[in-house]
């Protein structure tokens, strides 16, 4: 069985011997998404997986600042998390904020709260989308692009 960064390093092996497969360049690494230690405008897209509710709103924030500066001209953004609150009825409103208190998921109320949409803007994302797939707008998908 495997847990914590043992996990980690085997999901990025076996996403690794997928995209050869599929024959696509790929590289994965795992790092404090904050400061990633790529250099400025390396990078053509940044994905976000169930990252955003992990974290204060406030680091969020530092990771778009940090994607924007990694992401070349061009380069897109996509972030999958839960819903927010506004993209749900009451009923799945409260069963998301119940993650918070009874799932061990701390941040997970402030995150449903934000409009992660206006957050990309602030930094400087241009041609941003939020929008629900699936049932209960679940996943939520933003997706947003660094200027030319």
């Amino acid at each position: 069985e495997l847990i914590g960064s043992d996990l980690n390093a085997q999901l990025l092996k076996m996403g690794h011997i997928t995209a050869n497969k599929l024959g696509i360049k790929v590289h994965f690494k795992q790092r404090d998404a904050r400061s990633t230690r790529e250099p400025d405008a390396s990078v053509d897209a940044v994905v976000m997986y169930a990252l955003m509710h992990e974290m204060p709103v406030a680091s969020s924030i530092e990771v778009f600042k940090e994607a924007y500066r990694i992401l070349k001209p061009g380069g897109d953004l996509v972030i999958s998390d839960p819903p927010p609150f506004s993209a749900v009825d009451p009923f799945q409103q409260v069963v998301l904020d119940w993650d918070t208190n009874n799932r061990g998921e701390p941040f997970f109320t402030a995150a449903c709260e934000q409009d992660w949409g206006k957050h990309l803007a602030d930094v400087g994302f241009t041609s941003i989308k939020s929008r629900g797939i699936g049932r209960q707008a679940y996943p939520f998908v933003n997706s947003a692009t660094k200027p030319r």
